[in-house]
């Protein structure tokens, strides 16, 4: 299981390729997400730390 730093560095990820590919978080989660990855941690997880912690349009360091 990753660890809550992994998991923001993850939906760090999800977010920006899901703006440099124009679609969803799940289709990034899906499609363009090794599957090394996709198997240590759940989407919903990744899914409940962006909805929680990332205010969107900026990172997760607030940057």
């Amino acid at each position: 299981m990753m660890v809550k730093k992994d998991i923001a560095k993850l939906a760090d990820i999800v977010v920006g390729q899901a703006a440099m590919f124009n679609c969803s978080f799940e289709e990034v989660w899906d499609k363009y997400t090794h599957p090394t990855l996709t198997e240590q941690v759940d989407f919903k997880e990744v899914l409940e730390y962006i909805n929680d912690k990332i205010e969107l349009g900026k990172g997760v360091n607030r940057q």
